[in-house]
Formats: structure tokens, C-alpha cells, sequence
């Protein structure tokens, strides 16, 4: 699952390539039959060049880094968004946060990293997942070797989740695994990124 969130009313700093237009169609759909394995490549490759240089038009996270950042966002925007929104933004349903409180978001997210507190919230977060104990793999009650799927259990085939290459790597144990909350990663790039996207987008939905 991703979240999605798209500019209202965007700055448009630079238009769309003709790459694009000419394979949409009069009631704004792209036709992609009539479209050839290069006329697709350049049709990303014009898109990608365009939301770089539009950066509020499009703003996307997966769920596992949409989680931590709306969090943080709620926490440290309190005063400037409602407890609807904070809800709602934990959902991809189409809710809509307004330009007012877009640029305040944006401008809230540069204040916060000129003081050095995102880069100090992202330390603090690392250590306090890092200090959660480990525990029991569920798929395979903490043997390493887990039931067919979609059975969970001890079983005879080896455990796609604590017995794996990246998990020995990391140092846990076979039939151990972090706790949920070590899976949701945040990143202080991410979250500038997103008050780019904020500052430029003249609000947004998120689906």
C-alpha cells in the first residue's frame, strides 16, 4: 500500500515534454496501446524530469515510510493541524490539508532542521529502536524453519523472515526478530523532500 499525495494547485516551474502529450487522449487518459517499448521509456523519463522539476506536484511514500513521517509531522505541527487531520492523514482516503497549512508544514519542517532537531529526533529514534529486545519469530515459533504458506508454524522449510542472509548479517539470531516498530525506517531527506513538495504543492490530497 502507498500514499500517494497530490499538489492542488502546484507551482509549475517547467511544463511537460511533448513526449507526454501526444499520447493523451481527449478525456485526459494516457493511450498506452498506442504506445511503443521506446514511446513508454520516454514517456516515464519525460514524467520523472517533470516532478523533479515540479517537486509539488506528486509526493509518494509506501506505508512503511508514510507512517514515521506523518507522525513526526503531527507531533511537531500540533498547532497547525487539527486532530481530523492527523487522523486522517493516516489514512489514503483523499483527505485534503489546505495551502495555508501546507506552507506552514514547509516552513515549520525548515525551522526544525535549521536547529538541528530532525537530525536529532532521527538519532534519538535509531536508539531507542535499536534498544528494543528482539523477539520470537511467529512464522515458525522461533525455529528458523517454517510450515508451507500460507501456514504459520514450525516447520520444514526455511523461515523467509528470521532465517535469512540480512538478518544474520545484522546480527540477530535464527528465530528471533526485531519488534514491528524497527520495520517503519525514517530519514531526514524524506522528510525535507516532503516540505519541498508542501511549500510548492498550494495543498494537497492524499490518496
Amino acid at each position: 500500500m502507498g500514499f500517494d499525495l497530490h499538489g492542488l494547485n502546484p507551482i509549475e516551474n517547467s511544463s511537460l515534454d511533448e513526449d507526454v502529450f501526444k499520447f493523451i487522449d481527449d478525456d485526459g487518459f494516457t493511450d498506452w496501446k498506442r504506445m511503443s517499448e521506446e514511446d513508454e521509456k520516454r514517456y516515464f523519463a519525460a514524467q520523472d524530469k517533470y516532478q523533479d522539476k515540479n517537486p509539488g506536484v506528486y509526493f509518494r511514500n509506501n506505508v512503511w515510510w508514510w507512517r514515521p513521517l506523518w507522525q513526526f509531522i503531527g507531533y511537531t505541527c500540533s498547532d497547525i493541524l487539527t486532530d481530523k487531520d492527523r487522523e486522517k492523514g493516516e489514512y489514503n482516503d483523499g483527505h485534503v490539508i489546505s495551502k495555508t497549512k501546507a506552507k506552514r508544514i514547509a516552513a515549520r519542517i525548515r525551522k526544525l532542521h535549521k536547529k538541528g532537531r530532525i537530525i536529532a529526533f532521527d538519532a534519538e529514534r535509531t536508539q531507542f529502536l535499536n534498544d528494543l529486545p528482539l523477539e520470537e519469530c511467529n512464522l515458525c515459533d522461533g525455529t528458523g524453519f517454517r510450515k508451507p504458506a500460507p501456514k504459520a508454524g514450525a516447520g520444514d522449510i526455511k523461515c523467509n523472515v528470521c532465517n535469512t542472509k540480512s538478518s544474520k548479517e545484522n546480527g540477530i539470531p535464527v528465530g528471533k526478530k526485531k519488534q514491528w516498530q524497527a520495520e517503519y525506517p525514517f530519514d531526514v531527506d524524506n522528510v525535507l523532500r516532503f516540505a519541498e513538495f508542501c511549500e510548492q504543492s498550494g495543498g494537497f490530497d492524499i490518496c
